[in-house]
């Protein structure tokens, strides 16, 4: 954990090591305002991604961390409500996302009473979805990504979510590549023109700034 004071001028607790900037811009990291979103981990992108079946498990354990102080985790499901294409449509459209109730369209990861499931018609979790009312409903402000499909859900949804205001960051090594060699190119747009989607971080050292007295504010934290 890290007290600094960020561009603002506000004295907080701040996440060590992220990049391109200390993130939370505003250095209030607080579990109350805090939602981690969990992007594809359904079977349908696990099937598709590298690595998936490991990030999954290393998510289960972060958002278990997580929950245990307070910060709200968020699970979507990207699916299409219903059919297909006419025939003759092309097949990326046809296979885009799975189809709602299939097995394909099912999560992967663990979840806990409290966490919110959210269902997207999109790649981008909020298209079609209830997840910013949700998210402003409560008072969850600063977003932590990870999941499946890096260069799909999580960053369609990352980009619409900091362009609707919300702080985020990509814990990097929470995220699953579609392709091995898109990984650093997806990470690297992120941190463009000074943070341009927000920052990316570890998830060892957001454990290690939530750890830290997390029933308080970063002003009661302070001696």
């Amino acid at each position: 954990m890290s007290t600094s004071t960020s561009p603002l001028g506000v004295a907080g607790r701040v996440v060590e090591g992220t990049t391109p900037y200390p993130w939370p811009y505003d250095g209030q990291l607080v579990p109350s305002t805090s939602a981690l979103v969990i992007a594809g981990a359904q079977g349908w992108w696990a099937a598709r991604t590298v690595g998936g079946p490991a990030t999954v498990e290393a998510v289960a354990g972060f958002a278990d961390r997580l929950r245990a102080v307070g910060v709200l985790v968020v699970a979507l499901r990207h699916g299409r409500p219903g059919g297909v294409p006419a025939p003759g449509g092309p097949t990326w459209v046809r296979e885009q996302l799975p189809l709602r109730g299939s097995s394909a369209w099912d999560l992967v990861a663990d979840l806990a009473p409290g966490d919110l499931v959210i269902d997207a018609m999109g790649v981008d979790g909020f298209y079609g979805s209830t997840l910013d009312a949700e998210l402003r409903a409560a008072g969850r402000t600063h977003l932590l990504f990870c999941g499946l499909g890096l260069e799909g859900p999580v960053h369609s949804t990352l980009r619409r979510a900091n362009d609707m205001g919300y702080e985020c960051l990509t814990v990097g090594d929470l995220t699953a590549p579609l392709e091995a060699g898109t990984r650093a190119a997806a990470l690297s747009t992120i941190t463009m023109s000074g943070g341009i989607f927000g920052a990316i971080g570890t998830a060892a050292a957001v454990e290690a700034a939530l750890a830290t007295r997390p029933d308080l504010t970063p002003s009661e934290d302070r001696p």
